[in-house]
């Protein structure tokens, strides 16, 4: 899974491929960090192609979006989570 969005990188560049690189979790302290990786589209990064940009993101306490269970879909309840977000508010899932 990843999504979509047009976003200008800091050198100009659009990004339009956009995708979850890293999910740290604490489930003790009720903490994630999690880190986008933005590529100019699905090809560069099929590539293997480096990204243009990277983003982070960390919620805890009661913006935690994960249950007690690890064996949850991490990987959709992130993306869920991250669409909530005003900046990922009009992203395509890909």
């Amino acid at each position: 899974m990843a999504l979509q969005k047009n976003i200008e990188s800091q050198s100009g560049a659009i990004a339009t491929y956009h995708k979850i690189m890293e999910n740290s979790i604490d489930w003790v302290q009720k903490a994630a960090v999690i880190t986008m990786a933005s590529y100019v589209d699905k090809a560069a990064r099929d590539s293997e192609k480096a990204p243009l940009m990277y983003g982070r993101y960390q919620w805890g306490g009661a913006d935690f979006p994960y249950g007690s269970d690890e064996q949850e879909n991490i990987r959709g309840i992130t993306y869920d989570k991250l669409k909530t977000l005003p900046e990922w508010a009009d992203v395509v899932d890909c």
